[in-house]
């Protein structure tokens, strides 16, 4: 059985062909620089506030329709990559894909399409 992940109750028919390391914490920080010296600044390391990337190398023009309409609708929604317990509430941050047509059977899809989520919180 395939692992399938779930982004807002919609259930991805095909999963990312790339998708950025979700599971290690950042440490986030902050550097300053002054006139004469600089501070810096760094926090405990979390999840929150990463941004992951998902990538797909072709896309059906149905699925990037409906990833779409969760992206325009600026809301936080909850992700889940392997369905199992680990799950995050996320914003899409972007959503971008090249529209294509194949001449030989005039089937759209959607290429190079390049999807960003930020953590706002684990679930």
């Amino acid at each position: 059985m395939s692992i399938k992940m779930i982004l807002g109750g919609y259930t991805f028919p095909h999963n990312p062909h790339r998708m950025s390391d979700l599971l290690k914490a950042e440490l986030p920080n902050s550097l300053l620089i002054t006139y004469s010296s600089y501070a810096y600044f760094s926090w405990p390391a979390t999840i929150v506030g990463k941004t992951i990337t998902l990538n797909w190398d072709l896309m059906t023009v149905e699925q990037y329709d409906a990833l779409y309409t969760k992206y325009i609708a600026d809301a936080i929604i909850v992700f889940n990559p392997r369905q199992d317990s680990l799950q995050f509430n996320v914003i899409i941050k972007s959503l971008t894909g090249l529209y294509f047509l194949n001449m030989a059977d005039s089937s759209a899809y959607r290429k190079d399409v390049s999807m960003e989520l930020i953590i706002t919180s684990a679930v």
